[in-house]
Parts: structure tokens; C-alpha cells; sequence
């Protein structure tokens, strides 16, 4: 097993370039390369209506949408461990699982022989798909390491920690979604579960890994304290993937962390151990409120947004909706109401002129470009750019 070789180190991120136009909303030039982007422009401009395709909601086809349907946002929570002495450079895997709390392993902030835990100052958690361009870098504040974590391990039981950040997440990069731990007792076994990390791409890990990979595997077997996932020689997470999350959508709860990568075989290809969070959530909740919800007077009346998750109540009865499932995001209707939309809030790639101000749907995005401050007016242009400044 890999534990007796070495305990594996893994690093991830999510990268998205933005670019900010004169006289407009940001323009997300990874997302939409068709743009013409012009420095000076009053806004947005628009595609052909003919080159335009429609929204793939999370943004990304790296993950397996069967597994979990993450959204950008969400998928910008796993992140790496970034670590002075090595040039604030990533070795380690990590997930934000509230706006100022990240979740990873125990050996990747800890020595595996003395225990002395890294210094707050030398590490750091940034946020990106690729780590050669962040999206975000944030200050730790305290490093918090399980009292029962110890070595040799036989399993990987209480092998996490916690980074406390100096500021919330979202002051880096704002749309950040923390994906909560797992603290119900869930069956794993014959499940498949979606691991991500920033680690070596083969076992003998000679080219240093940027980027952010992801890779389905299924749970071969588990216990109360950890998990056993299978790549049958085929695939699997390697050396920096350590800390990352096994990802899953609870029934009825949406997406959530069931495991933090511990150790596994050192081919990178066959069995590695998960210890599962469910077993940890004691330790986690002295720093983050996992207090479950147990009544629908916690609820608003309108409904809650968490990422894509809607959750609302019918009398005393509560439902959870995976909005990402159906193609759609969570947000607010025009009533005031939580509810799931599509990802244009109702607007459409048509568009139409909101006072002077054209507004369009495009990539899955609302764009605007406002006309009166270059001198021109909103209107109806043709069938091939819909409604735009004139």
C-alpha cells in the first residue's frame, strides 16, 4: 500500500481570466472566446446570434456531471495548499467548506514523524483551475490539526486539519461556493465518487503538475472512519492529491465532501484511502456550525439559495433541489421568490433595451452594454445581433 512507500501530497485550483471593459459588466474572456473585445467599449458586445451555443451550466466538462453537477462556483472551492519553504508553491489539496475554513489532510500541514505543525505564516490557499494563474490567494490565520491524528497509519482515521483563513474567501475571488462536509452516516460501497487534485500525473512524477484534474473512481469498500477507492489500474489520484476531497450528492442534500484523500497505492492507479468526514464532524464542527436544519421555521419563507441547492418548505415538510441537475441555477424570480431559473434569469439571446441599456443572454450569461455612454441609443438591430446600441 502507498502509505508504506509515502503519503501523497495533492494541490487544486480554478482559473478564469476576466477582463473589465470601459463601460459595462466584466467580460469572461475564458468563456467566451467569440467576443470582440475592445478597450474603451461601453460594455459588452455581442456574438452573432448563429455562433452562439447553449449554457453548459457548471461551466466546465472536467468534472462528471452524473456525479456531481457542480457549478463554477462550487468547483472553485477546491483549491491548493500553497507552502513557503517551497517557493509558495502548491504540494497539497484542499477544500473551502465555509468562507473562511478549508479542509485537508492532516499530513499535509503536519510532520508524519514529530507531529510539529507548519506555522500559519507559511502557508497560504489559492484558489484557481491552474496554479500558473490563480484566481486568488488568502492569508491562513491558524492551522488546526486533529489531536488523534498519528503515524504509522493502519487507516486513514482523523488524518485532517484545518486552515483558518485571515479574511473570507470571497474577498479573493467572490464567487466562491464552500461545499460542505458530510456529517450523515452514508453507505459509500459500490458508489462512485468524483476525486479531484492538483497532483502528479503519473506515479513516478516526473512532470510538476499545475492543473486542476479530475477523475471518477468507484468506492471498493468502507468502514466508519475511512473509505477505499479503486482506480483498476486505470486511474486515480497521485502524489499532491493528498488533502483533496472525494466528492458525492447526498440524497435529498446536494454535493458534499465524503472523504479527504490520506494514502494509497504508489502507482497511482489502484487503491487509496479516504478518511471519511462523517467520522470527523466533531472536530470540524468546533470551527464551522454544521448544525443541521430540523424544522422549516429556520427556513425562509421564500426559499434559500446555498450554490445551486434550493431548499424550501411546503407546510412543515422541507425539500432540497439540486438546481444543476435540470440545467438551471437557484436565484431569485421576480416575486421575491427562491426558485430554480435558467441560467439567463429569463432573459434571452434576443435580448431587449432596458431604458437605454442593451440587455441580452450569451454563454449562459447575462451581458449588458449601456448606449447612452457612447452616444448611442438602444434598439432592435436585426435577426443576426437582436436587440443592441444603435
Amino acid at each position: 500500500m502507498w502509505m508504506e512507500s509515502m503519503i501523497r501530497r495533492l494541490v487544486l485550483v480554478f482559473a478564469a481570466p476576466i477582463l473589465f471593459l470601459g463601460c459595462g459588466e466584466a467580460e469572461d474572456s475564458a468563456a467566451a472566446p467569440n467576443y470582440a473585445v475592445v478597450t474603451g467599449a461601453c460594455g459588452d458586445t455581442r456574438s452573432a446570434l448563429q455562433s452562439q451555443t447553449s449554457a453548459v451550466v457548471n461551466g466546465s466538462t472536467s468534472w462528471s456531471s452524473s456525479v456531481v453537477n457542480l457549478s463554477a462556483g462550487q468547483a472553485l472551492a477546491v483549491g491548493a495548499i500553497l507552502y513557503r519553504d517551497l517557493g509558495w508553491e502548491h504540494n497539497c489539496t484542499a477544500t473551502l467548506i465555509a468562507e473562511d475554513v478549508v479542509l485537508t489532510a492532516a499530513h499535509c500541514v503536519a510532520d508524519e514523524v514529530t507531529r510539529v505543525i507548519e506555522s500559519a505564516a507559511d502557508v497560504r490557499f489559492a484558489m484557481g483551475a491552474d496554479m500558473g494563474s490563480k484566481d486568488g490567494v488568502v492569508n491562513v490565520s491558524q492551522v488546526v490539526v486533529h489531536t488523534g491524528f498519528v503515524v504509522p497509519m493502519t487507516g486513514a482515521a482523523h488524518d485532517v486539519a484545518l486552515l483558518i483563513l485571515s479574511e473570507p474567501a470571497t474577498n479573493e475571488v467572490p464567487s466562491v461556493v464552500p461545499i460542505e462536509p458530510n456529517c450523515n452516516a452514508v453507505s459509500l460501497a459500490g458508489q462512485d465518487v468524483q476525486n479531484v487534485g492538483y497532483g502528479c500525473t503519473d506515479g513516478d512524477c516526473y512532470d510538476y503538475n499545475d492543473e486542476r484534474l479530475w477523475v471518477v473512481q468507484d468506492v471498493a469498500s468502507a468502514t466508519s472512519s475511512d473509505f477505499v477507492v479503486d482506480g483498476h489500474g486505470v486511474s486515480g489520484v497521485c502524489f499532491g492529491d493528498s488533502g483533496g476531497p472525494a466528492l458525492w450528492t447526498v440524497p435529498e442534500m446536494g454535493i458534499r465532501v465524503m472523504g479527504v484523500l490520506s494514502w494509497g497505492d504508489p502507482d497511482c492507479t489502484h487503491q487509496d484511502h479516504f478518511t471519511a468526514t462523517n467520522n470527523e464532524c466533531d472536530f470540524i464542527d468546533d470551527y464551522v456550525d454544521l448544525t443541521p436544519v430540523v424544522s422549516c421555521v429556520d427556513i425562509d419563507p421564500l426559499g434559500e439559495c446555498s450554490g445551486n441547492l434550493l431548499t424550501y418548505c411546503l407546510g412543515d415538510t422541507m425539500y432540497n433541489v439540486d438546481c444543476a441537475a435540470n440545467d438551471r441555477v437557484c436565484g431569485t424570480d421576480s416575486t421575491g421568490q427562491k426558485g430554480c431559473l435558467d441560467s439567463c434569469m429569463g432573459e434571452t439571446s434576443d435580448g431587449r433595451c432596458d431604458g437605454q441599456n442593451a440587455v441580452w443572454c450569451e454563454g449562459g450569461q447575462v451581458r449588458t452594454r449601456r448606449c447612452a455612454e457612447c452616444g448611442q441609443s438602444c434598439g432592435w438591430s436585426d435577426s443576426h445581433s437582436g436587440f443592441y446600441c444603435l
